[in-house]
């Protein structure tokens, strides 16, 4: 079986890219015109704020997918529209594959039990139930997702389960990219490790079994460009893991900051950028072009410009493998 993480790394290798675009729908961010169009073909207002978000992502995604190697809904973007927005949730997840992209789901779960096996048969099955047992694509299914471990094994062992079946991957939240530092990352624990660097031990144990072909591990971290040093300090930790990095761009994590816990290979790490892409033909007032050729130039410029920069970075750091040079 071809798991997340063959598949990623032959996905970086074909590419060239390290990028992921974070698609984060707001609408003060989605241009008028989209607006305009979705106002004269519906009525109800939450079908029109769908249409709009919908269409703003297919662009955006049009656009980006040259540069980058996958996108992350972030589902809450989407959940506070309802079942509208799950629709909407659903047809980008399956627009982004169309276009040859991974899809990272953040939903950042963390329940354990029962719950843990339906959120899991939810994002990493390809089918699901229906009555008269019958089956039908899940519309869900996507390559990998965020997680919350506090819980533990309780929450982790269905996702290990099912990610192992499936070939998926994980993120677990270790060191998250918001500043002020957050309060919790940095207790101490007993052994006098903080909560970042004690979760980084427990998904070294608890991924031991979850390696693809290339040597490198389907059970990787969440840890933010905004805090490079830390990062170091969680590759010695993880050595084969796959980081998914946010905060680079608009959150202030420069590109040196972003790739410092890449592999000597240029591998291990994705980074994501959200309004710093999907934002780009937004002025300093937060006015977007008038014009849809423009404004999608300007977002397509800004994911361009994303991709050479972060690999400029990993080739400044010595860390630019053979399929980067």
């Amino acid at each position: 079986m071809i798991t997340f993480s063959d598949k990623l790394i032959q996905n970086i290798k074909t590419k060239k890219t390290i990028l992921c675009v974070g698609l984060d729908p707001q609408l003060s961010h989605i241009p008028q015109f989209l607006k305009e169009q979705a106002l004269k073909e519906f009525k109800d207002p939450f079908k029109v704020t769908a249409y709009s978000i919908l269409r703003f992502n297919t662009k955006i995604i049009d656009v980006v997918a040259p540069y980058c190697v996958c996108v992350k809904p972030q589902s809450a973007f989407y959940e506070k529209l309802g079942h509208f927005g799950i629709w909407v949730l659903e047809e980008t997840i399956k627009y982004a594959k169309k276009k040859g992209l991974m899809v990272i789901l953040d939903v950042k779960r963390g329940d354990g039990g029962d719950t843990a096996k339906a959120y899991s048969r939810a994002y990493f099955e390809k089918e699901v139930e229906l009555v008269n047992n019958q089956k039908a694509k899940n519309p869900l299914e996507v390559d990998a997702l965020t997680l919350n471990i506090q819980i533990g094994k309780a929450c982790l062992d269905p996702f290990i389960e099912k990610m192992t079946a499936q070939g998926k991957g994980v993120f677990a939240v270790c060191k998250t990219s918001f500043k002020p530092n957050s309060e919790i990352e940095n207790i101490l624990s007993i052994e006098f490790d903080r909560v970042w660097e004690k979760i980084a031990f427990l998904v070294r144990q608890w991924s031991k079994d979850t390696f693809g072909q290339n040597g490198y591990n389907n059970f990787g971290i969440v840890a933010g460009a905004t805090y490079p040093e830390e990062s170091q300090i969680l590759r010695n930790i993880l050595a084969n893991h796959w980081f998914l990095v946010p905060g680079f761009g608009a959150q202030g994590g420069f590109a040196l900051d972003a790739v410092i816990a890449a592999k000597d290979d240029g591998l291990g790490i994705i980074v994501n950028s959200s309004r710093g892409i999907t934002t780009a033909h937004l002025d300093n007032q937060g006015n977007a072009s008038s014009s849809e050729e423009q404004s999608f130039q300007l977002i397509e410029k800004a994911a361009r410009d994303s991709r050479d920069v972060l690999n400029q970075a990993l080739m400044q750091t010595g860390k630019a493998g053979d399929w980067l040079r």
